[in-house]
């Protein structure tokens, strides 16, 4: 990933990864090339949510990604857990939605675990 260009970020939990969250990550490819995919760290915060380690969660996301052959277009990084999103005036990214088909967005985690 060249850092130098735009970069999409989808922020998520994985848990586990489906194929919304590779819908969504395709998506983001195609609109901006580049994505940092951030694996939310809320493990220890929410057990009964995310019961994988995010080691373990991050480590499918790449096998994935080579599988696909898109890690050079995509960063795996891990963050913390993220509640909040707040931004300035006029700082220089969009923020938006994706929508996907009903049968992708009707994917639960939950109920894949």
């Amino acid at each position: 990933m060249n850092a130098r260009k735009p970069v999409a970020l989808v922020i998520g939990r994985f848990q586990p990864l489906h194929d919304g969250h590779k819908a969504l990550i395709r998506e983001a490819l195609s609109r901006v090339g580049q994505v940092l995919i951030a694996v939310k760290d809320a493990t220890e915060s929410d057990p009964d949510n995310n019961p994988e380690r995010t080691v373990l969660v991050m480590r499918r996301i790449c096998a994935w990604l080579d599988a696909e052959q898109l890690s050079d277009r995509c960063t795996v990084v891990c963050i913390g857990n993220v509640t909040h999103v707040f931004h300035g005036r006029d700082v220089g990214y969009a923020i938006e939605r994706i929508h996907l088909t009903p049968e992708l967005e009707a994917i639960r985690g939950r109920d894949l675990r």
